[in-house]
């Protein structure tokens, strides 16, 4: 970049050494002054020398300028701020026009981010971030996505990081954090100068820097060399050829082989950078001529790690349409010009044209005399696959309609004279002409007015925006008065710098000018974000600067046709990768006249950087269409890898990131790698292709450096360099070819390759994938493709297939990272041949594909002296999103596409309650199959291989579980039938009349210890459970996936990829008969999925286990309380819970300090809204930390918590699973002294992810230490915050890392897998495992892999606490998020992060349905929706229906809003009712409960779990809901406007339960109900639509107050006699633990037989101390029937 700066403010900023503008001197006196300056130097070394004899170098350092002193300081956890002031006397401020005090805000950002900000004290300067904040505000928004939850969460702390600031005079330096274990400062600004003036900041640093790479195009390599760097952007066509220049002061220094450090300052006003050698690393000092100090240090990781940070900082760069990866070509002759190109069949994919397309220049216009029938011509290259580029120019021509419109509307950029007016300069090519204020988003309307009259009258695809630094040919007004230019250098060839934007008073184009081309980029970019076809728009802007990547290209102008550029543009594109700009062209060949040796090495070289485009003066032809052969070649070779490079271009845009590197950053280790001709000369495309052009005049050789590692020619396949361990790079010499570019494939990717020959991109997309897989040294390959519609927002929305490759042990994988729908199948995606690049592999007899739906297919196999190439056979298509695995090998017998499993064993014991069977697998595998009658109800089989350690959990059942025999039948009686001797394995199960319940179908296949297939048909018509999941309540065909994961809820379509929610629960049932029901459980911690279709005669469904090993349990015909009872008898009963617990419980995320805890409950005893309990989300811990409590923002909780006790308020905090890594916090370092974490596979060090504390890590179960570290530590807890219960989260366990930070930066890379994923040969879910959870290679200490133990976190954690309360002598109330089979014994749940939408509210019934089948029955939903913010309406409905809950809690995210009752009136009013009537039937739903919790079953049940006969019944599952067998509950679910509401009534008596109102009367002669119309009313007075069934007798509480007050009055009875029968019982107990072990519960029976009411009671051990056992009323319906009766 070139551009003076000098004499511009209060003292001169030094120029470029190349390019400073020396004003002529005389021979002599420059003679007399280069003497002098030797005598000078001489002598200043003498003197040095004498200093360091005299002191022995121990001397001070000399003194620098610094005038600046700290006054104040405040000083934060991750934020310092400090005061300066300037300590030179006034005179002295005063005549160099310096700042007398200074703020200094030093903050910690998120991935290892340190922004220091210094500003003038009070007064408003210029600030880039703040004025494009302004342009575009950020709105208050919930996060979604994992990486901004680690933005805003995770960073170190200024101490952590070991910031240090000295205060005389001012200075900073960064020690590093402690994890980095440097010896040296990063970044130390004690013995730099400072100086703050109006017009002239000076500001130094020293970085250990061995080299600095970046400054593009502002330093001629990427190895930025000692020198003076200037920034400021000129359009300087006659000066370099160059169409306009720009640059981003953002640079890595390089520490180590993998340590760097990022350095940007975010300034758009004219400043250098001078960096010098000093001692042992670098001076960077910056000088700038006006604005702030905003300086951004990244710090410490690998190149491509600081530059994602930094992309994640400005933006990462856009990618641009796909059509954009092919031939562009920009010429005058457009028709002629494409005619050629088709009748020649060269590919082209684009055209441009520059301004003589427009009407007189005039932007948004078109030329309509020259152009005639445009429109028309565009719309068929269109079709043709041809996309049409224009031109904008900023310069809007005077009179143009954009021109009146800016002026119309006041946009105008106003004349520093009279700002009633626009500035009028004069544009290179439009004459008289103004400029849009563009700091201001108003403007975008203009944009977005003329880019629609450009699409009408001539439509397009991309927009060239040309001349934007703005150029003018005036220097400032136009004319310039002569001395002008001469005291403002930096005017030339601009409009004048004293212009005045209307942003602020600060807003001077003198700050503005460097950030014009980002303001038009963004400009344009908005505004075709609401393009009619939705089709992203190709931006291309020609003047860089920082953040311009996130919404342009950039075009690099008219470079000139040299060798010297054709390697510069090398390392100019490799710097602004680096700088956030991916997609950077130049013209092929150069702008103007060249020779043809050097064209076709452009076109070499062209074919593997980001833009392939022609662009020249027209006076030689640069053509393929009009060279040899061998230039075509080249465009042929660019469309066989155009998409691998739209991929990897694209994965920058979602990820960051540099997609052109030089090798040294692949391979930081090797120090060849930096030397000029590796670092300058040759680069590596998204960390793949290695690519070493030729570059050199007449040179028939070029040498390659390869590193030691696997590389692969691209050219033929072969391999050329073979890893050796302990081996060094080589040198190795190559032809220069003119045929084709050396290039080689790194060994462990894979790259996608479409070798058909077409005519552009659009034709690309009709023909299949080859993929090319190149194995590293140890037989392993990765890589990705992505699958696009280029439509806005395709990102944001996830509206793309991004799949991931995997070669792992002999198998290939195709997954998906985002996308995987099935609606739209695309030829691109359909695979055509898989390379293999292993010459071993020549004896390969079989490959057999499994698709996504459980087929096999078998392929062609060919092999080759190089490779080996599988594809499909004959007529069948496979599309890369079916293909699950491809496995191959040399003995055909024992491919999955024809597997067999035979019994050759098959023994019976004497008792004929058990059967062994062996089986042989025709893999060669052997395994064995047991079969054990544990009941007269359920059935137990086990299959295993017969040799190995086949590990399986052994604390989920209740102990002694499967020792059970069942005491009468054999497995005859069972009806169980399996295969003889020599047959393939299968069984059956039928009912004693021989109807089929359950039979295997097809194959049982096996294969390693990842894979278990098998199919069951059931004979039945409904199926229910396999959970956790967002769904109605009966499975639907379609998938369904198994495995615990942290994710917001979402409705579960049964469509790949898997929902998978918290839990894991591989427990159904399925109705078989007209009231009966079997079940089926599956006991495995592995993950799962479950495939369910139907025929005309059965269900089948398809089951995948990623294990070796299978616990199957059948449970025979029963009624269906009855078989989740016998289920429970397996995995435990449920958990007693409080009586509290019953009660209503409030809860948000932000009660982050005591008085908004006391306000909350304030606010509900001034509303009179009953509340019973209250809760903390993660806001009450120091920086989120478990078992601490931050007691500067809740003073006092022990004294606040003793009086809501006083209250009878209880009190529940969370607790999170991670631990956070901070050096001298208790938990981790007792942790850590006791080896208690889980262990990375990687480091064999503890695990680190990251969650809400940052960097963590994770409690390892398995120890026989674990539990008492959580109970240790709960005690400590409970000391400072005296809790009632506990809340556990992120249990499942979750960790934002995706596996994990092996480095502490890599944890946003969508990449990295773990071998435990890509060993599957069937991919359950369909998605990474891993995705948001602890890698599944992690170590526990019981030698289990987190593969096998990640589903049972939430068990073990909860297990854990419960032994807490259990020693406390507590009755535990544990509600946690992550639930598997057994947990219901320890804890209960809520169904997690929902939002508040009515398809959620009503899916929480079938959520707590299937929780009642898991044995968890104590489940609730966020009442009113956890996220989004609550609907009025919605909520009252919510507060009604979460009143029937078994546990009912309204909870919030932060940054939603309020839905406490108390802050509506009329809520309000509902709240209360609603929350009085749940204590109304408190002592109902307590005993329902505790019935279950000592005899299994379910209470919160549909309508046909108590009337399975009424098929009916089995369609209103969301609709209406029981509690119990007495009571039928009919929420409103639909808004107020449908009231009425319809309610289907099952064929018996059924009364309104507070009027005593029959709504319905049995029909004797029908086994079926019907609907009843209920109102739903709000007002005056709301409604609750509370059914009693004839026949029951229930007792009903009087609401006092809370729960706690309730319980102290007397009971009532409702009795509902049916043909003048009706009974009841309910339970007392003494509400503490051990309550059933200890049989300190009674159990009271109420009966009535016509006139006769009878109490009975059970034992009673207990003293009651609450008052509602004592009697009250007896209310009995239809009591004129019984008026004669009295009380005995």
């Amino acid at each position: 970049m070139s551009g003076r700066t000098e004499e511009l403010g209060d003292e001169p900023l030094t120029g470029n050494d190349n390019i400073q503008e020396e004003s002529p001197k005389k021979p002599l006196e420059k003679k007399v002054i280069i003497l002098i300056v030797i005598l000078a130097v001489i002598v200043v070394i003498i003197a040095a020398l004498v200093v360091v004899a005299i002191f022995n170098w121990n001397t001070k350092p000399a003194a620098v300028y610094n005038p600046y002193k700290v006054k104040s300081a405040a000083e934060g956890k991750d934020r310092h701020i400090y005061l300066l002031e300037n300590q030179r006397s006034e005179d002295e401020i005063k005549n160099g026009n310096e700042m007398k005090t200074l703020t200094v805000e030093i903050l910690a950002g998120h991935d290892h981010l340190l922004n220091v900000k210094i500003n003038a004290t009070n007064q408003s300067r210029w600030e880039v971030a703040k004025a494009l904040e302004d342009l575009s505000p950020k709105k208050s928004h919930v996060i979604e996505d994992v990486n901004e939850y680690i933005k805003v969460f995770e960073h170190y702390t200024l101490k952590e990081m070991n910031v240090e600031v000295s205060h005389d005079p001012f200075s900073w330096k960064i020690i590093g954090a402690e994890t980095q274990k440097l010896s040296k400062p990063l970044v130390d600004t004690y013995q730099g100068q400072m100086k703050f003036a109006e017009k002239h900041i000076l500001y130094e640093m020293h970085l250990p820097c061995q080299a600095v790479f970046g400054l593009p195009q502002v330093a001629p390599k990427l190895l930025v060399s000692e020198n003076t760097y200037t920034f400021w952007n000129r359009y300087n066509l006659e000066e370099k050829g160059e169409e306009g220049v720009g640059g981003v002061d953002f640079m890595l220094c390089k520490i180590a082989a993998e340590s760097y450090v990022g350095l940007f300052m975010d300034s758009s006003n004219a400043h250098n950078v001078t960096l010098r050698k000093d001692g042992d690393g670098m001076k960077f000092t910056y000088e700038f001529a006006g604005g702030v100090i905003d300086l951004k240090v990244f710090h410490v990781g690998d190149a491509l790690s600081i530059t994602k940070i930094f992309h994640g900082t400005i933006g990462k760069p856009v990618c641009p349409p796909l059509w954009s990866f092919g031939l562009g070509q920009s010429k005058e002759a457009l028709e002629n010009m494409i005619n050629e190109y088709v009748t020649k069949k060269v590919p082209l994919d684009s055209v441009w044209m520059d301004q003589l397309l427009m009407n007189n220049s005039a932007s948004f216009t078109i030329d309509n005399d020259n152009f005639k029938g445009l429109k028309e011509k565009v719309e068929g290259w269109h079709t043709k696959g041809i996309s049409f580029v224009q031109t904008y120019l900023p310069q809007l021509k005077l009179n143009s309609a954009i021109h009146n419109d800016t002026v119309q509307k006041n946009l105008f950029i106003p004349d520093p004279q009279d700002a009633a007016k626009p500035f009028v300069s004069k544009g290179k090519d439009t004459g008289e002409c103004s400029f849009i204020d563009l700091l201001t988003n108003s403007s975008w309307d203009l944009f977005k007015t003329g880019m629609e009259n450009l699409n009408n009258s001539a439509g397009y695809k991309g927009l060239w925006i040309r001349q934007e630094s703005p150029y003018t040919v005036c220097d400032g007004p136009c004319p310039a008065p002569v001395s002008y230019y001469e005291s403002l250098p930096l005017q030339k060839n601009t409009i004048p710098l004293e212009c005045q934007y209307r942003h602020s008073a600060s807003a001077t184009h003198y700050n503005v000018h460097g950030l014009y081309s980002l303001l038009n980029a963004i400009a344009v970019s908005k505004s075709s974000e609401e393009r009619i076809d939705g089709e992203k728009l190709r931006v291309t802007s020609s003047v860089a600067a920082p953040r311009l990547g996130h919404y342009s290209t950039l075009w690099r102008g008219n470079v000139n046709s040299t060798w010297e550029e054709l390697k510069r543009i090398i390392a100019e594109t490799l710097a602004y990768n680096m700088a956030g700009i991916s997609f950077v062209g130049y013209p092929v060949c150069g702008y103007k006249e060249v020779k043809e040796e050097l064209c076709v090495r452009w076109y070499q070289l062209a074919t593997y950087m980001p833009e392939m485009r022609l662009h020249h003066d027209g006076k030689s032809s640069k053509e393929p269409t009009s060279l040899p052969e061998k230039f075509l070649k080249a465009v042929k070779q660019r469309y066989r890898i155009v998409r691998f490079l739209y991929t990897k271009v694209y994965e920058a845009e979602i990820l960051g990131g540099s997609v052109w590197e030089p090798l040294g950053f692949v391979f930081p280790h090797d120090e060849n790698c930096y030397k000029d001709a590796v670092l300058e000369e040759t680069f590596v495309v998204g960390r793949t292709l290695y690519v070493v052009p030729a570059l050199a005049e007449g040179k028939a050789k070029v040498n390659a450096y390869l590193p030691n590692w696997n590389w692969y020619s691209f050219h033929d396949y072969s391999l050329v360099r073979e890893y050796e361990k302990d081996g060094k790079g080589k040198e190795i010499e190559l032809d220069a070819s003119e045929e084709y570019t050396n290039v080689f494939i790194k060994g462990g990717r894979i790259l996608p390759v479409q070798n058909e020959e077409v005519l552009n991109t659009k034709e690309l997309l009709e023909h299949p994938v080859t993929l090319i897989v190149a194995p590293d040294h140890e037989k392993k390959a990765k890589g990705t493709m992505v699958v696009s519609e280029d439509k806005n927002f395709d990102i944001k929305n996830k509206k793309y297939n991004h799949y991931s490759f995997t070669y792992i042990h002999g198998m290939f994988r195709s997954n998906m990272i985002e996308g995987y729908t099935y609606d739209t199948l695309k030829d691109t995606e359909l695979f055509k041949e898989i390379h293999i690049l292993d010459k071993s592999l020549a004896n390969v007899k079989y490959a057999c594909a499994l698709t996504f739906d459980l087929h096999f297919h078998e392929l062609q196999v060919t092999s080759h002296p190089t490779h080996l190439v599988l594809s499909p056979k004959g007529d069948l298509k496979l599309y890369l999103k079916h293909i699950d695995s491809i496995t191959f090998g040399e003995d055909a017998s024992k491919t999955l596409c024809n597997r067999s499993t035979m019994i050759y064993i098959r023994n019976y014991d004497e008792s004929q309650k058990s059967v062994k069977l062996g089986l042989d697998s025709s893999n060669g595998v052997k395994y064995s199959a047991n079969f054990t009658l544990l009941s007269d109800q359920t059935l137990y089989l086990a299959l295993e291989p017969a040799v190995g350690d086949n590990w399986r959990p052994a604390d989920v059942l209740v102990e002694g579980t499967l020792d059970r025999r069942s005491e009468k039948m054999k497995l005859s009686d069972f009806a169980l039938t399996i295969p003889r001797i020599n047959e393939k394995f299968g069984f059956s199960v039928s009912t004693p009349e021989g109807k089929q319940l359950l039979a295997t179908s097809g194959q049982f296949l096996m294969e390693g210890d990842r894979f278990m297939k098998f199919d069951f048909k059931l004979n039945g018509d409904k199926i229910y459970g396999l959970g956790e999941r967002v769904t109605e309540f009966e499975l639907a065909d379609g998938i369904y996936t198994l495995f615990c994961k942290s994710q917001k809820s979402f409705v579960d379509n049964h469509k790949l990829p898997g929902k998978n929610m918290y839990g894991a629960h591989s427990f159904y049932v399925f109705h078989t008969s007209e009231d009966l029901f079997a079940g089926v459980f599956i006991l495995t911690t592995s993950p799962v999925d479950v495939v369910i279709a139907t025929s005309e005669s059965a269900k089948t469904l398809s089951h995948v286990i990623g294990s070796s090993t299978l616990d199957l349990f059948f449970f025979h015909r029963a009624r269906p309380n009855a078989v989740v009872a016998e289920y429970q008898k397996l995995i435990g009963k449920p958990v007693l819970v409080p009586y509290w617990s019953f009660g209503y419980h409030q809860c948000r995320w932000g009660y982050d300090k005591i008085e908004i805890l006391k306000e909350v409950v304030s606010r509900f005893e001034e509303k009179g809204i009953p509340l019973d309990v209250l809760w903390n989300d993660i806001d009450y811990m120091i920086e989120y930390r478990d078992f601490t409590l931050d007691t500067a923002r809740y003073p006092d909780m022990d004294k606040f918590l003793n009086e809501l006790k006083a209250k009878n308020i209880s009190y529940v905090p969370i607790l999170d699973s991670g631990i956070a890594r901070k050096p001298s916090y208790f938990a981790y370092e007792d942790g850590l002294k006791k080896d208690l974490f889980i262990k990375s596979a990687i480091t064999n060090k503890p695990l680190v992810g990251v969650v809400w504390p940052g960097f963590s890590v994770f409690t390892d179960f398995t120890h026989n230490q674990a539990d008492e570290f959580w109970v240790s530590n709960l005690n400590t807890l409970h000391k400072v915050l005296p809790f009632d219960e506990l809340w556990l989260d992120m249990d499942e366990v979750t960790n934002f890392c995706d596996g994990e930070c092996p480095d502490e930066v890599h944890y946003a890379d969508k990449e990295f897998t773990t071998d435990k994923d890509d060993m599957m040969i069937y991919y359950i879910g369909h998605k990474k495992l891993n995705d948001i959870m602890v890698s599944l290679d992690a170590k526990h200490a019981n030698g289990v892999s987190e593969y096998n133990l990640h589903n049972l976190n939430g068990f073990y954690t909860t297990r854990a606490v419960y032994k807490y309360f259990v020693q406390a002598k507590k009755r535990p109330f544990i509600i946690t998020r992550s639930t598997f089979p057994g947990l219901g014994r320890y804890g209960s749940h809520w169904l997690g992060d929902n939002y508040s939408k009515r398809e959620f509210m009503i899916y929480s019934i079938s959520g707590i349905y299937n929780f009642q089948l898991f044995g968890i029955p104590f489940t609730g939903s966020d009442v009113c929706g956890f996220a989004d913010k609550a609907d009025l309406e919605l909520c009252k409905h919510w507060m009604q229906l979460g009143a029937f809950y078994p546990f009912y809690r309204n909870h919030k995210e932060i940054n939603s809003g309020e839905q406490e009752p108390y802050v509506d009136d009329d809520l309000a009013k509902i709240s209360i009712h609603t929350i009085n009537t749940r204590y109304t039937l408190f002592r109902y739903l307590y005993s329902q409960y505790f019935e279950i919790s000592l005899n299994g079953g379910a209470f919160f049940t549909p309508l046909f779990w108590h009337f399975p006969g009424d098929q009916e019944a089995y369609k209103h599952n969301e609709e209406t809901f029981l509690l119990g067998p007495n009571l039928k509950i009919s929420p409103c679910l639909t808004p107020s406007s449908q009231d009425p509401i319809d309610s289907y009534f099952p064929n018996h008596d059924w009364y309104e339960l507070f009027s005593g109102k029959q709504v319905m009367t049995k029909n004797e002669s029908s086994t079926i109900g019907k609907t009843v119309s209920l109102s739903c009313a709000l007002e005056p007075n709301p409604v609750l639509n509370v059914h009693i069934a004839g026949g029951s007798i229930i007792p009903l509480n009087r609401p006092s107050g809370n729960l706690g007050k309730t319980l102290s009055n007397a009971i009532d009875l409702v009795v509902v006699p049916s043909e003048d029968m009706a009974k009841g019982g309910f339970y007392y107990d003494d509400d503490k633990a051990d309550t059933i072990q200890n049989g300190m519960y009674q159990r009271v029976n109420v009966t009535m037989n016509k006139e006769l009411l009878e109490f009975s009671f059970g034992e009673k051990k207990f003293e009651y101390e609450y008052g509602d056992s004592a009697l009250g009323n007896v209310k009995i319906f239809n009591a004129a029937k019984y008026s004669a009766v009295k009380c005995a």
